[in-house]
């Protein structure tokens, strides 16, 4: 089966339904505060530095997940779940080795291609900021690198060949006379796969191994309600439920789980006029019960067809023992018509 599948986009949704002008930095209004959460590899995962085959290290040498990849993490979820701009990184040109340059940019609705004015944004922009020429919003949240307290050492590999997008099979990257959706790759509970030899097309690499523990802080000012919580569900998603990040992911690595441990809310205003007031800090099970009535929204929605997709791909099941890889050239050349969904 394929490693990754495409979210679709819910296109009879339109991001400017909701696009609106952001609450701004120069006060402190809306939800403000810090949170903690702990990342626990379930599968090896490897965090490349630049162009290197190293593991991502910081200046006293510990493995870290740099706060960018985080960020990126979490704005391509909010982006998905909260149907959200497709954040300027799609400008629907691929470059590909057999045809040249494929542009599918008229594949993509207006109102979903990234927002460029300021005054007008979707939910992740209005979170994590926005930046068209010289127009910019910074954003209400950041992330701190999140450094590994708990490495655990995995053997060298050599990962299964890593290859480029192919938009030339449209039958994988179009539905119908629209684009597929965001790509998102399936979680490889049984074992990494990997290859004996070294080839041009893969890479060999020193993951850290499953239960390999990351530690992490975000800051977050003026989120508004819905902000909040879209934000939250991106951090927390569902029980059944595991991220993927770093590099390799077709190879079964980077997946990890990640629980919020510590939530400390701040009303400035009151803070400042009554002293010792104005915060909440939230640990355990009031913690566990605040989370989850914050992210009911996203929880119990049967009808996001974004939502439905990314429980299927991103579930994770331990007796899952499907084998994930990619068809081969001449699977493509024989089944230029056959989607995603169809594939071996």
């Amino acid at each position: 089966m394929n490693p990754y599948d495409f979210v679709p986009s819910d296109f009879n949704r339109s991001p400017d339904e909701n696009r609106r002008r952001p609450l701004r930095h120069h006060r402190f209004h809306g939800i403000s505060g810090t949170l903690s959460a702990i990342i626990t590899a379930e599968t090896p995962i490897f965090v490349k530095r630049g162009n290197s085959q190293e593991f991502m290290r910081n200046g006293q040498y510990q493995y870290i997940i740099p706060g960018t990849s985080l960020k990126g993490l979490f704005r391509s979820l909010v982006e998905t779940t909260a149907n959200g701009c497709f954040g300027g990184k799609f400008d629907g040109e691929y470059r590909d080795k057999i045809r040249g340059k494929i542009d599918y940019s008229f594949k993509l609705p207006r109102e979903f291609k990234a927002c460029i004015d300021p005054d007008r944004l979707c939910i992740a922009c209005r979170i994590f900021g926005m930046l068209s020429g010289k127009k910019v919003f910074t954003g209400k949240v950041s992330f701190q690198d999140a450094i590994c307290e708990k490495p655990v050492l995995h053997e060298v590999i050599n990962t299964v060949d890593l290859m480029g997008p192919k938009p030339h099979h449209g039958a994988f990257y179009l539905d119908g006379n629209r684009i597929a959706g965001r790509k998102f790759y399936f979680h490889h509970p049984r074992g990494v796969r990997k290859k004996r030899d070294h080839t041009a097309y893969n890479q060999r690499i020193t993951p850290l191994d499953k239960a390999s523990e990351f530690t992490f802080t975000a800051s977050f000012a003026n989120l508004e309600d819905d902000e909040w919580r879209a934000l939250l569900y991106a951090i927390a998603l569902e029980p059944d439920m595991r991220h993927k990040i770093g590099y390799a992911k077709p190879s079964g690595l980077g997946s990890v789980r990640i629980g919020i441990e510590h939530i400390r809310l701040i009303d400035y205003a009151r803070r400042y006029t009554q002293p010792n007031r104005g915060v909440n800090e939230m640990r355990g099970s009031e913690l566990t019960r605040y989370t989850s009535d914050q992210i009911q929204f996203f929880t119990e929605n049967t009808a996001s067809p974004a939502l439905s997709a990314l429980r299927r791909i991103w579930r994770w099941d331990p007796k899952d023992t499907t084998l994930y890889r990619y068809p081969d050239e001449q699977w493509f050349r024989n089944n230029p018509d056959v989607p995603i969904h169809n594939t071996p």
